[in-house]
């Protein structure tokens, strides 16, 4: 079934909110987010995951604001494991409060190009519910590999192919490297955000203890086509219990110059079934 869905996942994939849960653990970074993680860096790290799996994930977001707005979001995701030499993953998302707004449902499939190279793509479907309704479709693809032991390169992008409302297409591109000496994780990135509207550098890390066990943070320099610079800080923890993996984090920006990513906090916890 996935197999025969590669093709038109290709054509119409999607692109990612630019700042999300595990995103914002990471400091804005992307490139060590892989397996189950991996719809918020690359698709193409989705694939060698062993396990399906079932999580919910709550976050709330204090955006700067007078009086400050506080912005809380849903993600409910079903994992298909790799052993058919493909993985997918269902997502669906919604923001919950009294401005309630936006709907997505996206699909992953990732699968391998050799015993080095992984690709994925990814489909979402947004749904803008305002004063008239409007849906947007949007391409996200990538390709991962390892270029020596010790060395992964990762490049991804993702790009609104159409939408009903007036929003213009947007391009939005990842490049990045992770070391991986074991047990640790260090990527460093550049990318861009909102259509290239915002330029980015990151660094994260990852410590991984006997896989019952991780700590994360980072952080990346954002600089605006106005030249204006914020810096985004954060960090995450996952404790494995049986089949159980629950997941918390935080972050904040340190600037708050760039107004579409001008936060003041943001928490979030998870909670993932494996089996």
């Amino acid at each position: 079934m996935k197999r025969s869905l590669v093709f038109f996942f290709v054509l119409f994939g999607v692109i990612s909110l630019a700042l999300n849960t595990f995103n914002l653990q990471t400091g804005g970074n992307g490139v060590i987010s892989t397996g189950f993680n991996s719809g918020y860096g690359s698709p193409s790290d989705l694939y060698g995951i062993v396990n399906s799996a079932f999580s919910t994930n709550f976050m709330e977001i204090t955006r700067s604001a007078s009086p400050l707005v506080n912005e809380r979001h849903l993600y409910v995701q079903l994992f298909e494991d790799s052993d058919d030499n493909m993985a997918g993953a269902l997502q669906y998302y919604m923001d919950i409060g009294p401005g309630s707004s936006l709907r997505s449902l996206s699909y992953t499939i990732s699968g391998n190009l050799g015993a080095l190279t992984t690709y994925g793509a990814d489909l979402k479907v947004n749904m803008h519910v305002a004063t008239a309704t409007t849906y947007d479709f949007a391409l996200k693809g990538g390709i991962s590999g390892k270029a020596f032991k010790l060395l992964d390169y990762v490049a991804a992008f993702e790009s609104t192919i159409w939408s009903s409302g007036l929003n213009k297409n947007i391009v939005d591109l990842l490049v990045g490297v992770r070391f991986v000496p074991d047990p640790f994780v260090i990527g460093l990135e550049l990318g861009t955000r909102n259509g290239m509207e915002i330029r980015y550098f990151g660094l994260s890390t990852q410590y991984t203890y006997n896989k019952m066990f991780s700590v994360r943070g980072g952080v990346s320099m954002n600089i605006d086509l106005e030249n204006n610079m914020d810096f985004i800080i954060g960090g995450g923890i996952d404790v494995m219990i049986g089949n159980m993996l629950i997941t918390g984090g935080i972050g904040t920006n340190l600037n708050r110059k760039i107004p579409s990513i001008a936060f003041e906090k943001t928490w979030n916890v998870a909670i993932m079934g494996k089996w």
